[in-house]
């Protein structure tokens, strides 16, 4: 079961006003800032991972604090998991398939090149 928390407020979520390459570089101080925020305060192996879920036209993406408790990244849209979803959710599980996953996607290139 997890809990959902924002990032700390003093945390600036990333400028809606800006598009494309400069929208992209909001997003990353703004993960980078989230991510030292939570490897300084939490001692879980999972923390600082990213979990996404799809939801309507983009992902849900939140941050591992603990193994069960989760940061919500305000992003893109903003889009939120249902909360019977969270209270559903096996962290740990979760990060291993996004790991295996992003393994997957980045020997895509290698299959269609060989």
């Amino acid at each position: 079961m997890a809990k959902i928390f924002s990032a700390p407020v003093r945390i600036k979520t990333p400028n809606l006003s800006l598009t494309g390459v400069k929208y992209d570089v909001e997003v990353k101080r703004y993960t980078d800032e989230v991510r030292a925020w939570v490897k300084s305060v939490s001692k879980h192996r999972l923390a600082g991972e990213i979990l996404r879920f799809p939801v309507a036209d983009g992902y849900a993406q939140y941050m591992v604090f603990s193994g069960t408790e989760l940061i919500h990244l305000d992003i893109g849209d903003g889009y939120q998991i249902p909360a019977a979803h969270a209270r559903g959710l096996r962290i740990a599980e979760e990060v291993e398939h996004a790991t295996r996953f992003r393994k997957f996607i980045d020997r895509l290139p290698e299959a269609v090149e060989g």
